[in-house]
């Protein structure tokens, strides 16, 4: 039988819990107060994939304070866990990631400072800038044509406007990789 990928809230938790044990309550709290908000803050989300990641054996619950009214269950990633997360850290850029999956980069990348080499990280930002920039050559493409459209008057051209705003982002992106790899190279 083969095992199932994890989903991305499911590797921000492992992510999480690499990073310092902690319960449910504790990832549901770090979910509600910071932009990781974004993957889940719900209860009904946040423990059935805890209990995946358990029952995959990527992290292991420990049962604190068994006797008292509130026994908090603290998991801890395993070695097989911080090994898949690891991997999916460390995968190479893609356009589909790019263009579908920009926040879970962004998520990858933010996990890597603890499990890989300078030289993984280096080779993240250098394919995340080059991907944006060679997308950004196509959107640009996509652009010129609409800016040759005639449209009917009173017609805002807002479609062209709106792609002008994405090529923009992901010109951004592109510096920012840019910028991120020239400050690690000086540390």
């Amino acid at each position: 039988m083969k095992k199932r990928t994890p989903t991305t809230l499911e590797y921000a938790l492992l992510g999480l819990v690499h990073a310092e044990p902690r319960s449910g309550y504790d990832l549901c709290k770090v979910f509600e107060t910071t932009p990781m908000g974004h993957y889940s803050s719900s209860p009904g989300a946040i423990y059935p994939a805890l209990k995946r990641l358990e029952t995959a054996e990527l992290v292991a619950g420990n049962v604190e304070k068994a006797g008292s009214l509130r026994p908090r269950k603290r998991f801890t990633v395993t070695p097989h866990g911080e090994e898949m997360l690891r991997e999916w850290v460390s995968q190479s850029v893609s356009r589909d990631d790019l263009v579908w999956g920009g926040d879970e980069l962004m998520l990858r990348f933010g996990f890597m400072g603890q499990l890989v080499s300078a030289g993984t990280v280096r080779g993240f930002l250098a394919d995340l800038a080059i991907a944006a920039e060679q997308y950004v050559t196509e959107l640009e493409g996509h652009h010129e044509r609409l800016s040759k459209l005639e449209l009917p008057a009173g017609v805002a051209p807002t479609g062209r406007m709106a792609l002008g705003q994405g090529i923009g982002g992901y010109r951004a992106l592109a510096k920012w990789a840019r910028q991120s790899l020239s400050e690690l190279d000086q540390t």
